[in-house]
């Protein structure tokens, strides 16, 4: 219906599989800022929350273009953190 918002929720857990040492992926995911130097499509990036001294809680807002023009934005928090493990 017009005027209405069309945003859905959904929870969005992803598992890769690289092959690299653990700690040097670590470290490239772990660091929000430089995302974008090596996750194509992702357009804009921008750190809400720093979370707390061990980052939990950490939160950020991203949009993401698609090759075909599309866009997503979403918002995404680190809940857990088990370096080199988990993040």
């Amino acid at each position: 219906m017009p005027g209405e918002s069309s945003a859905s929720s959904f929870n969005f857990r992803s598992n890769w599989k690289l092959a690299a040492a653990r700690q040097i992926v670590f470290e490239a995911i772990d660091d929000f800022a430089t995302w974008s130097d090596w996750w194509p499509g992702l357009d804009e990036f921008v750190e809400t929350d720093p979370g707390g001294p061990d980052r939990i809680g950490q939160r950020a807002s991203s949009r993401w273009r698609g090759p075909i023009g599309d866009v997503l934005r979403f918002s995404i928090e680190a809940g857990e953190r088990r370096e080199p493990e988990v993040l």
